[in-house]
């Protein structure tokens, strides 16, 4: 939990003292967590010939996580790490105007009227570590909206992903049913993730429009939340319209909402759904289910006090397959997620 900040404030010093203590237990899951962070430099100094140590007392435990990680390290001739493409010119642009920071930050800016996607955009998709300090990996994306009202239908490309999608929009907010994302680990390895919601943030200069969003994606087999990751995209050149409404706009270097952040996984689910959220400020805050048509179906919290800081909840749901959305409202401030029931 604290190696991937779920629950709790993320900290790979933390967990690479939960990890040796679990060392000293005999614990092979312990043994591969330690290896992973001498791998790639966590909470302590990388050091392969230790990773691979870890990875194969692991392996004498018969873990397979282990044994995979071990035969990867092996056969590699080298470790791959992101570079920075100096002649990849948007990105660049994104980074000297500071729409792609330094640190991961998710930012949530409310925006009283659905956006309007239709068009055309070109851009990044960056994969922040588990601490949002580093980047792991950057791939170029285009992406095609077609819109109809809150319904949308998205044409995806990246480096190594082509995948279409419907979904809808709520606000600010932009959910996916199918939409898809390869990514690449260190060792060449490639992982399948469903990108379920993106909230976007708006920003415009005098000369164009951008779009910077929070990815919360997932990762089917693990049953979890992926790495944080941030799209950041421009309006092409192919008849891309921009429209918001009421004209909201974040500003550059805008300071992040106090609205709570949630994640909701797995998603779909068949009986059990687990509620993260981090609440910004102190306030009220309650969290409910609807069903499609809008109807309440239930309170999954009540309104009640909450103090700053990391929830989460479990919560055993029986319920009709079928798509469901999720309200987290504090005070004045109101967030909805779409889930789907098998």
């Amino acid at each position: 939990m604290y190696f991937k900040g779920f629950g709790v404030e993320q900290s790979y010093e933390k967990a690479v003292d939960l990890f040796k203590k679990g060392v000293a237990q005999n614990f092979p899951a312990a043994m591969f967590m330690l290896g992973v962070c001498y791998e790639n430099g966590f909470g302590i100094p990388e050091n392969l010939s230790l990773a691979k140590e870890w990875y194969s007392n692991a392996a004498l435990y018969d873990y397979a996580q282990a044994k995979a990680y071990l035969n990867k390290l092996n056969n590699a001739s080298g470790l791959k790490s992101v570079e920075i493409n100096q002649d990849n010119n948007l990105f660049n642009e994104f980074k000297q105007i500071g729409i792609i920071p330094d640190k991961y930050q998710r930012t949530h800016i409310d925006i009283d009227n659905d956006i309007q996607l239709a068009g055309n955009w070109d851009g990044e998709i960056i994969v922040y570590d588990w601490s949002g300090n580093e980047i792991l990996e950057q791939q170029k994306v285009n992406l095609t909206i077609t819109q109809t009202g809150y319904s949308i239908s998205a044409n995806w490309d990246s480096d190594m992903t082509h995948t279409t999608s419907k979904g809808f929009v709520q606000g600010n907010e932009v959910n996916f049913e199918e939409l898809k994302l390869i990514t690449e680990d260190a060792l060449g390895g490639l992982s399948v993730e469903a990108i379920k919601n993106i909230t976007f943030s708006i920003v415009k200069t005098d000369s164009a429009v951008y779009l910077k969003g929070s990815v919360d994606s997932y990762l089917p087999d693990q049953k979890e939340p992926s790495y944080p990751k941030l799209i950041v995209l421009k309006a092409g050149n192919s008849g891309s319209e921009y429209l918001v409404e009421n004209e909201a706009v974040e500003q550059i270097n805008a300071e992040i909402s106090d609205s709570p952040i949630f994640n909701i996984y797995p998603n779909p689910f068949s009986h059990k759904l687990t509620i993260d959220y981090h609440i910004i400020k102190d306030g009220n805050v309650s969290i409910k289910l609807y069903n499609i048509s809008g109807s309440k179906v239930m309170e999954i919290k009540p309104e009640s006090f909450c103090a700053a800081g990391f929830y989460s909840h479990d919560v055993e749901l029986d319920l009709n397959p079928g798509t469901y959305l999720i309200e987290i409202v504090q005070d004045e401030t109101r967030q909805v997620r779409k889930v789907i029931k098998n």
